[in-house]
């Protein structure tokens, strides 16, 4: 039985020397697993600058989709301590979109964990509303350029969340096109009401 010795000695050492080495693999897997810790200190700027920053601080990309222009979204101030990227996105997911105009909606997985993904709109989504006004009267004074870049203006004036409206001008008749949200074409059709009123006013 003695030569067996040596053998089971040998084996009972690979088999120790195996698991020693296995610990510290497990060790790195599990640290990996936890997300990393950092101070964000973000002086405020649009939704696309703050996730470039995040994601500069993190060292990861933060997973997050971004539609209707939301990344043009106003994006508040935040100094924040010891905080990971799933913190900072929580808590711009908790303000009231009644007062900052941006929704941050989840995909239902558990706040933290890898598989979160958030959608985030700004504004109201696109919508096929079409209005169609007579302009001719108003070709006579001004150009049609000087008409839509009226409309534009009071759009830019107005804080639009939403993409510009299509704008379209069917010469042979003077109908004006607008295509876009319910609440730019209310906007088009009140810059020609204006102009149409302006012109009677002469």
């Amino acid at each position: 039985m003695k030569p067996f010795v040596p053998l089971l000695a040998l084996l009972t050492g690979l088999c120790c020397s195996t698991l020693g080495q296995d610990l510290p693999s497990a060790e790195r897997a599990q640290q990996k697993s936890i997300p990393a810790r950092f101070d964000f200190d973000f002086p405020g700027g649009t939704l696309d600058q703050l996730l470039e920053d995040l994601s500069s601080v993190s060292g990861a990309k933060a997973n997050v989709v971004l539609v209707y222009g939301a990344g043009k979204a106003d994006a508040p101030k935040l100094k924040l301590y010891g905080v990971t990227s799933g913190d900072v996105l929580n808590s711009l997911a908790s303000m009231d979109p009644q007062l900052t105009g941006v929704r941050w909606r989840g995909n239902g997985a558990p706040p933290g964990s890898p598989g979160l993904i958030w959608t985030v709109t700004w504004g109201e989504p696109p919508t096929s509303a079409v209005h169609v006004a007579y302009i001719g009267d108003l070709l006579k004074k001004y150009t049609i350029d000087d008409i839509t870049a009226a409309i534009s203006f009071a759009l830019d004036t107005a804080n639009s969340k939403n993409p510009p409206p299509k704008l379209r001008l069917h010469k042979e008749t003077s109908l004006l096109i607008v295509e876009g949200s319910d609440r730019d074409i209310g906007v088009a059709a009140q810059v020609i009401a204006g102009l149409r009123d302006a012109e009677h006013l002469k």
